[in-house]
């Protein structure tokens, strides 16, 4: 499996008329990083919207402690709920999502790619074989 994704429905500080989903995508090609895209419906540029990318470790960390840096913050919520403080344009925004959806996520990447192992040999060579369109 090359790509793992999820799509999660968030609670926002959000007008109740919007839905926000959280895309959560791993691609086995960069097994250390996990992209986060913010959706809305109906998009509006009040809303904050867009992709930023973490550690997967950070994802993982932040389920349990405060952690992130920069435009990517992650904390524990309450009810089994992790938040996701994410900056961007035009501002701020909270999401809160399920801890069990996240590490299940999580899980299946490693399931994939175990944390500790993504930079072995035989990573590298799969990965190399990859860039070269060949079969590993």
């Amino acid at each position: 499996m090359d790509e793992l994704r999820v799509d999660i429905v968030a609670d926002t500080d959000a007008p109740t008329h919007s839905s926000t989903k959280l895309r959560l995508q791993w691609l086995r090609l960069d097994p250390l990083a996990v992209s986060l895209t913010v959706l809305r419906e109906p998009a509006h540029p009040a809303f904050v919207q867009g992709e930023w990318v973490m550690l997967r470790d950070f994802l993982r960390y932040g389920i349990e402690a405060a952690t992130g840096d920069g435009d990517v913050r992650l904390r524990p919520g309450t009810d089994e709920n992790v938040v996701i403080d994410l900056s961007g344009r035009p501002g701020r925004c909270s999401l809160r999502v399920p801890c069990s959806v996240v590490r299940e996520f999580l899980d299946a990447t490693e399931r994939v790619v175990p944390a500790g192992a993504e930079g072995s040999e035989a990573a590298m060579d799969e990965l190399i074989e990859q860039l070269l369109g060949r079969e590993p």
